[in-house]
Order: structure tokens, then C-alpha cells, then sequence
């Protein structure tokens, strides 16, 4: 068996194993917790299935080398965007496949992630994963991450590939609480089955409002770092949300991570200014806007490489 340790850098270390072969495997798992590097299965021998369960899958030896040649140079996010001297929003690729600067092949490559984000489709989830998990690794501020989770969903039930990629994360970061950090207790309407003059209106409050931090967290977050976790950041209304409960919560540091950034507008993202009263660990809390600035997301930081590096990465796994 041949498994590799390292992809961080193309002098991956290999490790023959002859006898033992679960233990060998699983103590792989365990040094790539440890070392906050991305563990890879070799999809063509036999490995663990706790390997198979946390490992990304590497169909052959030749994808291998190919990932490993895109790894060792990946540097980048698509977008980011400090959203205050606390929280920064990083957003891993173009969302969009109508702009004039979009090819047909990476508009193939957008429609079928947002079949794994929206509907659950397993195809391609690996490639989106991997190159997720790269960015993980590369960006150091996320080795300090205490707590990960998920964004909630419009419906309050949790997406499957969003905890999915928390999970990874925590595991990668050898993080131990596996608690969502936010909870929806109220439904609320999906951002695209509403209007836009109805998105601008409700802002961030619609979601303040329905949104409670998980009482397990309570006493625990002040002075420590978080990440969240989404699928989409348009307008930002969300992420505004969880910056709004978090900071108010005393967290050190926040990480917004949207794995796709639509960008209409300009790309425009709505700022607001919000006070919070009540208590953020249940529904008795209430929220009033104070002000907003829908100018914000012209500070953000937009490299494109990294759209590129995405596009290498589904032509060498994909299907």
C-alpha cells in the first residue's frame, strides 16, 4: 500500500506498508489532525474505512501527481473582504455562470457544485472538497480555529453537505466539539424565492431574529476563534447575521466562509450596523438596524487565480 502523508508540498512523503494496515492508516488520520494537513485515500488499494470516511478520494496514481502539482501552488481565495478589526469574509470561487468573463467549461464546473450544494448531488463533491480543504490549509488563520460550524439553513434542518465540510474541518483542525454554533428556530423564507426590494428591506434582522446561538456554547465563546461555514453569500444578509450574534457574544476572532460568491451589482455587499438586545441564547432577543453601507464589498480583495486553480482541479477529478 502507498498512502500519502503530505500534499501540502510536492516532496510528499510515502509510507510502504506491508503488515498492520488499519493501524498504519489510522495513524495517518491522526497525524494529519495533528499537522492540520489534508489526508488523501488512494481510491485504488484497500484502505480504512474511517480512511474512506475522512480521506478525500484520489481515483489513480497520475491524479495523484496532478493534485499534489495544483496543491503545492495554491495560495489563494476568490474573494475576501474584512467585514470589521474582528471578522473576515472569504468566499472560494465565482458563484456567477452568465457574466461575459465566464467560459463554458466553468460554467459547467458552477452548475454542477451547485447541484452538490443545493441538491445534495455527491459527483462532484470530492473536487469541491478538496480544493475547500486546500484553502483550509494554506490560509493559517484557520489553524487557530476553535469552534467550526455550519451555517443554518432557510428551514432550520441542517445541509448535509455543509456539515459535511465542517466535519473535514474539525477534524483536520483535531477540534472536538461537534455542536453547530447556530441554531434556526424560526423558518424563514429562502433568500431566492424572495424579492429584491423585500431582501433589502429585511437585511440581516429577518435572520438575527430566527437565529439563536446553541446554549451548549454559552460562557464559551468569548475570547475564541470561530468559523462558519455557508454554501452562497450574495447581498451578505446572512454572514451579517452571524457577525452581528458573534461579536455580540465576544468571540476573538471570526472566519465567514461562503464556498461561492454571486456577484451582482458590482458585487455588492450590505454592511449593516446592528444592535442586539436580549438573550442571544434563546429566542428573547431583538435586533434594530442602526445603519448600513451598501458600498462595503468594494474593499474586498478578488484574485482570480483562484478560480483557476478550481477549474484544474475539476478537469483532473472530474468524472
Amino acid at each position: 500500500m502507498i498512502h500519502a502523508r503530505n500534499p501540502s508540498f510536492l516532496g510528499t512523503q510515502y509510507t510502504k506498508i506491508k503488515s498492520a494496515r488499519k493501524i498504519c492508516t489510522r495513524t495517518d488520520l491522526f497525524l494529519a489532525a495533528n499537522r492540520k494537513i489534508i489526508l488523501l485515500n488512494p481510491n485504488w488499494i484497500e484502505t480504512d474505512k474511517i480512511i474512506k470516511k475522512y480521506g478525500v478520494c484520489i481515483p489513480n496514481s497520475t491524479k495523484l501527481f496532478e493534485i499534489l502539482q495544483v496543491l503545492h501552488n495554491q495560495r489563494s481565495w476568490y474573494y475576501k473582504l474584512d467585514l470589521s478589526p474582528k471578522t473576515t469574509l472569504l468566499c472560494l470561487t465565482k458563484a456567477n455562470t452568465m457574466n461575459h468573463d465566464v467560459s463554458a467549461s466553468e460554467k459547467e464546473m458552477v452548475e454542477h457544485f451547485r447541484s452538490v450544494l443545493k441538491d445534495n448531488a455527491s459527483f462532484y463533491e470530492d473536487v469541491l472538497l478538496f480544493h475547500f480543504l486546500s484553502g483550509v490549509t494554506q490560509y493559517n488563520e484557520f489553524r487557530n480555529v476553535d469552534f467550526w460550524g455550519a451555517m443554518p439553513s432557510s428551514s432550520g434542518q441542517p445541509s448535509a453537505v455543509l456539515q459535511e465540510f465542517k466535519e473535514r474541518c474539525r477534524y483536520l483542525t483535531n477540534r472536538r466539539s461537534a455542536q453547530d454554533i447556530l441554531i434556526r428556530k424560526v423558518p424563514t423564507t429562502k433568500s431566492h424565492e424572495t424579492s429584491y426590494q423585500t431582501r433589502m428591506l429585511d437585511g440581516a434582522s429577518k435572520h438575527v431574529n430566527s437565529m439563536i446561538i446553541n446554549p451548549c456554547y454559552l460562557n464559551k465563546l468569548k475570547g475564541k476563534e470561530v468559523c462558519l461555514i455557508d454554501d452562497y453569500v450574495t447581498y451578505g444578509a446572512t454572514m451579517e447575521a452571524a457577525r452581528a450574534l458573534l461579536e455580540k457574544a465576544g468571540v476573538k476572532r471570526l472566519l465567514l466562509v461562503g464556498l461561492g460568491r454571486y456577484m451582482r451589482n458590482s458585487g455588492i455587499y450590505i454592511k449593516e450596523n446592528l444592535s442586539i438586545t436580549g438573550d442571544l441564547y434563546s429566542v428573547d432577543h431583538r435586533v434594530k438596524k442602526i445603519a448600513e453601507d451598501s458600498r462595503w464589498g468594494q474593499r474586498a480583495v478578488i484574485d482570480n487565480d483562484a478560480r483557476d486553480d478550481l477549474h484544474r482541479m475539476y478537469e483532473i477529478l472530474k468524472v
